[in-house]
């Protein structure tokens, strides 16, 4: 965020973002924070007009003409904090004067601001190794399901040292071959 004279100039992040653009959201995958945002359509066109270049109150005049309506200042500047929060601004930007002091339900309810309110969903993305793994509990090293499609029950279990109760990658020097309900099942199976 920039200051040109006392006026706020937001800037969209863009380093390690990606996006995908979809009819009326847009997707944004944060690879340093392994995060997910999906913003409505009035986040994402907010967040477009975020350059560096455009203060709030230009970027409140953008908008009404892009949505053909009256849009209020106050429903940007708390789109600038659902974005700030989301960390998609280079500099999260303080709320001016009262909308610092209210909730979002309040400032919906003072300023009518429900046509205008931008949605920034945001869920964890798992790491790859997160998403190849199942729970651990040991110090198994390969812990992926072995996915064998006409006996979903056969797997692979680790042959580490103690009890195992992983599965893991098919292939694998560390696995021995196990099925559903046979006796070295939650158990290292032998050599």
């Amino acid at each position: 965020m920039k200051k040109r004279i006392g006026r706020v100039l937001p800037q969209a992040r863009e380093e390690g973002l990606i996006t995908s653009e979809l009819p009326d959201e847009v997707l944004v995958l944060d690879t340093g924070q392994n995060k997910a945002h999906c913003l409505n359509d009035f986040a994402s066109n907010v967040w477009k007009r975020c350059d560096g270049k455009t203060t709030v109150k230009e970027m409140t005049l953008l908008l009404g003409r892009d949505f053909q309506k009256g849009i209020t200042e106050e429903a940007v500047w708390l789109a600038l904090d659902r974005l700030g929060k989301a960390n998609l601004l280079t500099e999260r930007l303080p709320l001016p004067g009262e909308l610092s002091r209210l909730s979002r339900r309040e400032a919906v309810r003072k300023f009518g601001l429900a046509a205008g309110l931008a949605m920034v969903a945001s869920i964890v993305v798992p790491t790859e190794a997160m998403a190849a793994s199942c729970n651990i509990t040991t110090s198994c090293k390969h812990v992926c399901f072995a996915s064998n499609p006409p006996f979903p029950q056969i797997g692979k279990i680790c042959k580490s040292p103690g009890n195992c109760t992983q599965i893991c990658t098919t292939g694998s020097t560390n696995c021995a071959t196990w099925v559903s309900g046979q006796p070295h099942v939650g158990q290292c199976a032998p050599k």
